[in-house]
């Protein structure tokens, strides 16, 4: 639902530093894996949209309390980050979900009032907001989005977490905020290779002997976004220092904030699609 945000405009909207990450096929018990880059990050807030997936085959009991064992654990683990839960915007696909939606929200909004975090409303996103599938937003509907999480967002009183390590020379408008959602598209496998995987489960890097310099990591990838959500969480511990990345189906069309990976710049040379 949120991959088409431009999140330039919600910098902007809101003037606060906003992160938009999307995890592609996932699941609440999905997201308990998925969130892990982003909170090891200490963000002030933290926005889940998280559920649409779940419906078919959860009673909204249960995905209900899914999700709040998710925040309940994400709150555990970064004590300052605040919780906001985007309720599950309808859809027009499957008119047996309908009742399922709105009891699901229902049971958020109670959620959100006993742990005291915040809820998102998208009351004003109908099924003319959505594209011709019925599952995913059109661009009216994106823009409907956008709205609100601004409308939400832009009048909070941000305070900086300790984590953050904002010093009084930075910014002091300047804050963390990470949005992160689940579509219904496929995982795929990873590009990465056993190496990579290996020395991402030893977060001190003692796999690479103590030499002086910075680390390099090249990467041929037939698709970074097909591949981008695992290439995250491979790269969450910054075992390298520069990323060199071989990929021929970049264009203008895909913009910076749809690859960019959390502690590194962007240096882009794009190249036609079709591999000229």
């Amino acid at each position: 639902m949120v991959k088409h945000l431009n999140p330039s405009k919600l910098r902007k909207g809101t003037k606060h530093n906003i992160n938009v990450q999307t995890f592609s096929g996932t699941n609440v018990a999905d997201m308990r894996y998925y969130v892990k880059p982003a909170i090891s990050r200490s963000p002030d807030y933290l926005l889940l949209h998280v559920g649409t997936n779940d419906l078919k085959r959860q009673t909204p009991q249960q995905i209900a309390g899914s999700i709040s064992t998710l925040c309940q654990e994400i709150v555990k683990e970064s004590p300052n980050t605040k919780i906001v839960l985007s309720k599950v915007i309808t859809r027009s696909d499957d008119s047996s979900l309908d009742s399922k939606i709105k009891e699901l929200n229902c049971i958020l909004s109670q959620v959100c009032h006993n742990n005291k975090w915040g809820v998102l409303n998208h009351t004003n996103i109908t099924a003319d907001h959505l594209n011709p599938y019925g599952l995913h937003l059109n661009k009216q509907g994106t823009a409907k989005l956008a709205k609100n999480i601004i409308d939400h967002f832009k009048n909070l009183n941000w305070q900086t977490n300790n984590q953050n390590n904002i010093t009084p020379s930075d910014d002091s408008n300047i804050q963390r905020f990470n949005s992160i959602e689940n579509d219904n598209a496929n995982n795929a496998n990873s590009p990465l290779g056993n190496d990579v995987n290996r020395q991402q489960s030893h977060a001190s890097g003692s796999l690479f002997p103590k030499l002086k310099g910075f680390k390099v990591c090249h990467l041929n990838i037939a698709s970074l976004i097909k591949h981008y959500d695992e290439l995250l969480l491979n790269m969450q511990n910054k075992l390298f220092d520069i990323i060199t990345l071989n990929e021929t189906r970049l264009d203008g069309s895909v913009l910076n904030g749809e690859i960019e990976i959390p502690g590194y710049d962007i240096v882009r040379r794009d190249r036609n699609r079709s591999g000229g």
